[in-house]
């Protein structure tokens, strides 16, 4: 997407699904306290780093307009309208060549349920 520190850095990106959210907190200046936030679209994407720049996922998401829920540093306050203070980023795949000997490594795990 574009160089981060400097640095040439490289993300692929794409959705995989959109879905509509109303987040459990109660809206501010509401006199009642009875309405519940406002309605919002989140995203769920697949990144695909080419390069391994410190949080580049994150600061790449956040240029392009799509903080990563939770993401305190890089995604402001509203981050945390869904009510879950954890960062929403999550490797399921990962694949690199050994250090030492360059032969190709590759672990997969499940996604985790607390996901939209």
């Amino acid at each position: 997407i574009s160089p981060v520190g400097g640095k040439e850095a490289t993300t692929h990106c794409r959705i995989v699904s959109k879905h509509a959210y109303r987040s459990p907190k109660r809206q501010r200046g509401d006199p009642n306290g009875d309405t519940i936030g406002k309605s919002q679209i989140i995203t769920k994407v697949e990144l695909k780093p080419k390069t391994g720049r410190t949080h580049q996922l994150r600061k790449h998401m956040k240029l392009i307009g799509f903080p990563i829920l939770g993401d305190k540093r890089y995604g402001g306050t509203e981050v945390f309208e869904c009510g879950d203070r954890r960062l929403h980023l999550y490797a399921v795949r990962l694949r690199f060549d050994h250090p030492t000997n360059g032969s190709p490594i590759e672990v997969a795990v499940t996604e985790p349920q607390y996901f939209p």
